[in-house]
């Protein structure tokens, strides 16, 4: 019996590293908390290492799904490898993100430890040079 339990207790720390993938910036950006949800707010969509910013168009009734439509960013610097960003409004797909038991926005459809999520109140493009 010992031992079955020095096992668990070791697992446990490699189980919840399991799901720390992509940046380490963007996965503490997602646990932040966050204001409730508005027409027209900020948002920040992010991906593994990628982050691409937008605005919410809709917040469902109940307040636990939103929709969000990225911006067009363009570079605001002649700095080859820089992330300064011009945003305009886009007008493209609006991508639905529902609020899960975890207390993170995640794109619907997509797992919840592992799927695109969206931080909200913050306005934040970023593109990782290295992949």
């Amino acid at each position: 019996m010992p031992t079955d339990q020095a096992t668990q207790a070791t697992d446990k720390p490699k189980r919840a590293l399991r799901y720390l993938r992509g940046s380490l910036t963007n996965r503490l950006l997602e646990v932040s908390t966050m204001p409730k949800p508005t027409v027209g707010m900020d948002a920040t969509e992010c991906w593994y290492s990628d982050r691409k910013a937008g605005r919410i168009v809709k917040v469902s009734p109940s307040g636990k799904s939103v929709w969000f439509v990225r911006d067009i960013a363009t570079k605001a610097d002649s700095v080859p490898y820089g992330n300064n960003w011009r945003y305009q409004p886009g007008n493209g797909l609006a991508y639905e993100y529902t609020l899960r038991v975890n207390g993170c926005w995640i794109m619907k459809g997509n797992s919840a430890k592992s799927g695109t999520s969206l931080i909200l109140g913050v306005k934040d493009h970023y593109f990782d040079h290295e992949f």
